[in-house]
């Protein structure tokens, strides 16, 4: 998850963050957290190695947008405010350009993100004196 809790908490205000939750118990704001977190992952897997190793401010304001507007939906859908709306948008719009590779988050790999367990290994040649390769084991 890229966010908490007590991070959205902050975030959205604590009474505007109770009046939204109304109803919920924390385990259902955890899930709506954990959806949009994978939710994230799945746009930007194909132009960053996941797991992220650290937090990236980018992508956790764009969790904090997701999430928001998502408690906005299940509170009342049909009178979104519009500053919501438009930051909902706006984040989706993040989403596509880190897709597309336009937006880098200067995340770094770790190193046994970019190795590869890989090993290869030739059959082997014997080799004519003078010269050429006269078969293998292959």
């Amino acid at each position: 998850m890229y966010i908490t809790i007590a991070q959205l908490k902050a975030d959205i205000g604590e009474d505007r963050y109770t009046q939204l939750v109304m109803g919920m118990a924390d385990a259902d704001v955890t899930a709506i957290i954990t959806n949009k977190s994978k939710y994230i992952d799945d746009f930007i897997s194909v132009a960053v190695p996941l797991p992220l190793e650290a937090a990236n401010a980018v992508i956790e304001s764009i969790c904090y947008t997701l999430c928001r507007y998502t408690l906005w939906t299940r509170k009342q859908a049909s009178d979104i405010p519009e500053h919501i709306r438009k930051e909902y948008e706006g984040a989706l719009k993040l989403l596509t350009e880190i897709q597309k590779g336009s937006l880098k988050l200067g995340v770094t790999v770790a190193e046994s993100d970019v190795t590869a367990d890989l090993s290869w290994q030739a059959s082997p040649r014997y080799f004519n004196p003078s010269g050429g390769t006269v078969g293998s084991d292959v």
